[in-house]
């Protein structure tokens, strides 16, 4: 086992220590909370990647081995898999979310931020646990229920890490999930004018495949 892996088991203990109380389930660098409406809430800590020959090149390909991110996601059960991507999940990962977020870019205004896996180990692991805490519980917390995913919905026009078409797309699914027909059928034709508007993108495509099994399932 490499330094880099146990250093960052010790700095996961501490954030384990911290999201147990909180109602988080673990599995691997992955973390699970189930909150109202079958919404699960996920928090994954991702290091980089192995690195590649003796240079580091600045910017996107920045080698970040030796350091990890916390990942940030809300898996929303109403959304349809016409791919059976999901089926027989009992634990989710942030990709298997719609919405998304990275904690760095809920404290550094934007940017993405890559902690060092270096000691003391504790003391990376309290500041992290603390961040998430501080910002990445509140973010998960914006839609710990359908009804608080639609609200920030109509507050922003946007959900996190979806095109304006595909948060109108998203929204149509919860809106129908809570009963509200005629907000459901407002949020589809609005996603349907933005696969218009972009006729390249494969976007209505996209919307008609995710609309057949919603009405093949009533």
């Amino acid at each position: 086992m490499s330094k880099v892996v146990i250093g960052l088991n010790d700095i996961q203990d501490i954030i384990s220590a911290r999201l147990k109380p909180l109602g988080f389930r673990k599995k691997g660098r992955s973390y699970n909370r189930i909150v109202a409406d079958g919404i699960v809430q996920v928090i994954g800590l991702q290091s980089g990647m192995f690195p590649i020959g003796d240079s580091i090149v600045p910017g996107p390909r920045e080698n970040l081995y030796g350091k990890f991110t916390v990942n940030l996601g809300v898996y929303l059960p109403c959304i349809p898999d016409p791919d059976k991507l999901h089926v027989g999940l009992r634990f989710f990962a942030e990709y298997h979310c719609r919405i998304r977020s990275r904690l760095g870019n809920l404290i550094n205004d934007g940017s993405d931020v890559w902690w060092a896996i270096e000691p003391p180990f504790n003391v990376v692991g309290g500041l992290v646990a603390g961040l998430i805490e501080a910002k990445g519980i509140p973010f998960l917390n914006d839609f710990g229920s359908y009804e608080r995913t639609v609200a920030f919905y109509e507050r922003n026009s946007k959900l996190p890490f979806n095109t304006d078409g595909a948060s109108a797309l998203t929204a149509a699914f919860v809106y129908k999930a809570i009963g509200d027909v005629k907000a459901s059928m407002d949020a589809f034709d609005t996603a349907k004018r933005f696969a218009r508007d972009r006729p390249v993108s494969g976007f209505m495509e996209h919307i008609e495949k995710m609309e057949r099994p919603s009405h093949d399932s009533g």
